[in-house]
């Protein structure tokens, strides 16, 4: 009998992860064993497995079968070359988030990627982002997260999608503002195959032309999102809080569901070099921010809204399962201190900016641009090598232990077992220390939030996970 993996799965190795399948079907790669890869590698429409083959690899069979990996085929029938086994010379990365330009029709006052007042103008040429096409496909990297500046500002955006597509590799989500959505670019990307998350800033009904910049941006924002979800689209808004616009946040909450959001992520605006230098004034102080979104929550859950809610460093709330993670909470240990990178998110998806340099995510970038910080540019140096063995990839090594050893304060902490030592964007932004401990933790753990959001998830039989 001769086996053949099915069209949509093939063979994958990266560095530290030789033997793994990609489906098309599926969003990560699956490690698969030595035993495991020396079945599917046989599976290849003209290998004979025999009969007396041994039960180990009978059940292996057994399973891919059952699992939809794999199909009989009685006559000799060749798998695609591109389903076969490649290694790919760098770690695994499923995921990057790439700004494919600093330039924006919009001049937000709170711009985590601008360096200073002015707005940033890097901007690589279409040559240079379809050769970085070429380079994520040769990483084996699968899927993109497309942002600025603004992308849709590129003349060229449909021949960088298309090139994706091409490479297999597809766009999740467009991080916009949303001025420039219209049918013909969503018909444009149905067209190629793609259909991403739409990832739009909205900043309160009657604030949100103050933040952006530009009069009218409000109007248009709206608009926009209700072209997308009558094109079927899924929309996730961005809500930037300050100290200025609390007053509609409960009613632009209730006007965003009822346009059908499917995902709401309030966030504090953070202390970036362009808000600190313009309007730090504004600053929501972070206690200020716990307490307002206690009882924000409490709000929410109880005019049982359907958006998921993602409350920026505090909780996720998936509103059609009534589950809520505080996502300051986590399990520590002196093992797993030792093991676990510190920066979860910038391990699963790193950010490229404009310029090209790389970098653990979009809020640290313009920190590093404005102090002239940088770990490796994907203009100037192939990318594989950047995703081995380099600068970029030594921060990823950064461990929990580190960050403890480091802050001795956190040794001997009370909550050390539960804290795990947060997020080092905030930390960059409020310290200049990548390694400090992030305050809004110690807000959090110290300050008794914890308890008053479990009190209000329990007060609505919210589980806690």
């Amino acid at each position: 009998m001769r086996y053949r993996l099915k069209q949509g799965c093939s063979l994958r190795g990266w560095l530290f992860n030789p033997y793994a399948l990609v489906r098309d079907d599926w969003y990560m790669p699956t490690n698969l064993s030595v035993g495991e890869f020396n079945v599917l590698v046989r599976c290849d429409g003209e290998t004979v497995f025999a009969e007396d083959e041994p039960d180990e690899v009978r059940a292996i069979l057994a399973r891919f079968l059952e699992e939809g990996v794999i199909e009989e085929c009685a006559a000799p029938d060749p798998v695609a070359d591109a389903q076969g086994y490649k290694l790919y010379p760098c770690w695994r990365f499923n995921l990057i988030n790439w700004a494919i330009t600093g330039r924006c029709n919009y001049n937000c006052k709170h711009c985590f990627a601008a360096a200073d007042l002015n707005p940033i103008a890097a901007h690589p040429t279409t040559e240079q982002c379809l050769a970085f096409v070429d380079q994520l496909a040769s990483c084996g990297i699968r899927h993109v997260w497309l942002t600025g500046g603004e992308p849709l500002l590129r003349n060229d955006f449909p021949q960088i999608a298309q090139a994706l597509a091409d490479a297999g590799i597809s766009i999740d989500d467009i991080g916009t503002n949303a001025s420039l959505v219209t049918d013909e670019l969503l018909d444009a990307l149905k067209a190629m195959g793609h259909h991403p998350q739409f990832n739009i800033s909205f900043d309160g009904l009657g604030h949100h032309d103050w933040l952006r910049g530009v009069p009218g941006a409000e109007e248009r924002t709206l608009e926009a999102i209700q072209l997308l979800k009558h094109r079927g689209y899924r929309v996730k808004v961005q809500y930037c809080l300050w100290d200025g616009n609390l007053d509609t946040l409960r009613e632009t909450t209730l006007r965003l569901a009822d346009m059908g959001v499917d995902h709401l992520r309030p966030i504090r605006v953070v202390e970036a070099p362009r808000w600190k230098a313009a309007e730090y004034g504004h600053t929501l102080d972070y206690r200020a921010y716990c307490d307002l979104m206690v009882e924000y929550l409490d709000w929410y859950v109880g005019e049982n809204l359907p958006m998921e809610l993602e409350v920026w460093s505090l909780l996720d709330y998936m509103p059609a399962s009534r589950q809520c993670r505080l996502t300051p909470v986590k399990r520590c240990s002196v093992e797993r201190d030792r093991l676990q990178p510190v920066c979860g998110d910038a391990r699963n998806m790193p950010f490229v900016a404009s310029n090209g340099s790389l970098t653990l995510c979009n809020q640290i970038s313009g920190w590093e641009t404005a102090h002239g910080v940088e770990h490796g540019n994907v203009y100037k140096t192939p990318l594989a090598e950047l995703l081995s063995n380099s600068p970029f990839t030594q921060q990823l090594l950064v461990t929990r232990a580190q960050v403890r050893e480091h802050n001795p304060q956190c040794q001997t902490c009370e909550f050390a077992s539960e804290c795990n030592c947060g997020c080092r964007a905030v930390a960059l932004a409020m310290t200049d220390d990548l390694l400090a401990a992030d305050p809004t933790q110690c807000i959090f753990f110290k300050g008794g939030y914890r308890e008053r959001f479990s009190q209000v998830l329990a007060t609505h039989n919210i589980t806690i996970w």
